[in-house]
């Protein structure tokens, strides 16, 4: 898959598809995804920029935006601002970059992982019983009998899947949400399924984990509710 192919496939984790006109609309609620989608969007996929918009924005507004540079709407440029904010279309701007998973990475197999059931005793890790997320598998370092990190799917369909991984504070840096994000990987990419993991710019921890896996930057983007 190309970047942009890969960029609506995890579109359609979050529910959302291209309408007829090329515009992004919600089709089905998502796990942690409801609502209208972002009425902006701009996408980095490195060797080509774009700009994408809601189902919802006037027509007249999407070609006032378009005449600013794609870089502008990137970055979050005042001039970006001030054009949305006059039509009280701005709550926030969203930075995200996404990864995947490159055709011939070589996953290393990490034995401290089990791999946990819904019911299994030991999934007991911090958080996830607040989080809204798939109730799959469950890849978790255990330590001592407790699971200290884990890694799942946050969001699931038949292409594709989003990892959630979370560590507990006490065992963080030293690489075990590595290893478990490393065994999720393994699993969804074993299951033909496309990997996914995001996170927001400014999540230094999140980059850095994105760093230790060694997986592929797809594209970066900024999102204007």
């Amino acid at each position: 898959m190309n970047a942009r192919d890969l960029f609506r496939a995890q579109l359609a984790l979050e529910g959302l598809r291209f309408d007829a006109d090329g515009h992004i609309e919600r089709w089905r609620d998502m796990p942690g995804e409801s609502g209208l989608p972002p009425r902006v969007v701009a996408v980095d996929f490195g060797a080509e920029q774009v700009v994408y918009f809601g189902s919802s924005i006037d027509r007249d507004l999407e070609e006032s935006i378009l005449s600013l540079p794609t870089k502008a709407l990137l970055t979050g440029a005042p001039e970006v601002l001030d054009i949305l904010s006059a039509q009280q279309l701005v709550d926030g701007r969203d930075e995200s970059w996404t990864y995947t998973v490159s055709h011939d990475m070589v996953l290393p197999v990490c034995p401290l992982v089990k791999k946990l059931a819904a019911d299994d005793e030991l999934r007991r890790g911090p958080d996830v019983g607040d989080r809204d997320v798939n109730r799959g598998d469950v890849f978790a370092v255990i330590v001592d009998g407790v699971a200290v990190s884990e890694a799942l799917s946050v969001r699931e369909d038949g292409t594709s899947a989003e990892v959630w991984v979370h560590t507990d504070p006490r065992h963080r840096r030293r690489g075990y949400a590595r290893q478990a994000a490393s065994a999720w990987l393994r699993s969804v990419a074993g299951r033909r399924l496309i990997p996914f993991y995001s996170h927001e710019r400014d999540n230094v921890a999140s980059r850095s984990l994105a760093e230790a896996l060694r997986i592929r930057l797809v594209y970066t983007l900024s999102a204007y509710e």
